[in-house]
């Protein structure tokens, strides 16, 4: 067993560790109500349609976190306005955003003039993960898993029966 306890002396294991139980936890409470509700596909849109943002924030000096928000705020808002004005289908909604964002995203990074791996931001790196990352992680996971407890009856009624709810 001195295998499995071995990596875990060195402390860039253990944020990794605790950062993936942490994620885990809140990723699988939180993706239970994402998948009754069909929207598996809007989380991955959102996780590559901020690369515009990143890579403009990056460019500007700005934090890069900002860039992301405003990215994937814009594209979530684009969504919706398709989808509630029935120009598309949902799915389609989703497809054309979440591939243009991208697309633009790659075009601007292939702009810039220094080289910064943005694979590292879209895709993570666990190994990586600082305190102060796993401090946010942490309360990122306090705070999801707060609304996920005081809204879950609402939720699940939503989920089953979006009519009576309302």
């Amino acid at each position: 067993m001195d295998w499995l306890s071995t990596p875990l002396q060195y402390a860039f294991m253990q944020t990794g560790c605790l950062a993936a139980v942490l994620v885990g936890v809140t990723c699988a409470t939180l993706g239970v109500h994402v998948v009754v509700r069909r929207l598996a596909f809007m989380g991955d849109a959102l996780a590559h349609a901020v690369l515009p943002g990143l890579v403009l924030a990056s460019l500007g000096g700005w934090d890069l976190t900002a860039g992301a928000l405003v990215a994937g705020t814009v594209t979530a808002l684009g969504i919706g306005w398709l989808a509630r004005r029935q120009v598309l289908a949902d799915d389609t909604a989703i497809g054309i955003l979440f591939t243009s964002m991208l697309a633009l995203g790659i075009l601007l990074a292939s702009l810039k003039r220094s080289f910064r791996d943005f694979s590292h931001v879209l895709f993570g790196n666990l190994l990586g993960v600082s305190w102060g990352d796993l401090l946010v992680i942490a309360v990122v996971t306090v705070l999801v898993l707060s609304v996920l407890l005081v809204l879950h009856k609402e939720l699940e009624l939503t989920a089953v029966d979006p009519l009576y709810a309302a």
